[in-house]
């Protein structure tokens, strides 16, 4: 016990030694200095070597102490009994709440999800058969004319002209 805090003890003096005297001294010497030999960094460093070392000394001895060890250990099974009874309240409460809401269950979503993956499949196979056949080089523009759903192509960030309609509408609103 004693050697435990002797050395949390010594872990003390060496934080308050680097934070409170190295830190303060080398930035004042980085203040008044021009050159920069990395003193300032190496005071942080080992402010922060000394930091780490006690809260590792400090953790170290505190889980060493059976009073904690047994408080912590109650509190973890306490921890765990709360959340299986709120699995279980959640559990009786939501399985009679979601149908009658009309939500779906995790297997109707199961399922949904299966059925998507299998037309997902078989769109992709059918472009794939789709692009394998029009592999040649196709004209653009004749395609675009071909189009027979009333959708006008952008290539290249050009537009084919407009409808005739609309241009005689943006001249009359030019007049």
């Amino acid at each position: 016990m004693g050697s435990t805090q002797s050395r949390i003890v010594d872990d003390i003096a060496k934080f308050f030694e680097a934070a409170w005297f190295d830190l303060p001294m080398a930035a004042a010497q980085r203040l008044l200095s021009t050159n920069d030999d990395g003193i300032l960094k190496e005071a942080g460093w080992k402010a922060y070597d000394a930091w780490i070392n006690l809260s590792n000394s400090a953790t170290n001895g505190l889980y060493a102490n059976r009073t904690v060890a047994e408080i912590a250990g109650r509190t973890i099974e306490t921890v765990l009994r709360a959340r299986q009874i709120g699995d279980a309240l959640s559990g009786a409460f939501f399985g009679n709440l979601w149908p009658a809401i009309g939500l779906p269950t995790a297997a109707e979503m199961r399922a949904l999800r299966s059925e998507l993956m299998e037309v997902r499949a078989l769109v992709e196979g059918v472009s794939g058969a789709k692009t394998r056949r029009a592999a040649a080089p196709v004209n653009h523009q004749e395609r675009a004319s071909a189009a027979d759903d009333g959708l006008r192509l952008i290539w290249k960030g050009s537009v084919p002209d407009a409808h005739p309609v609309r241009k005689e509408g943006k001249q009359h609103a030019a007049a």
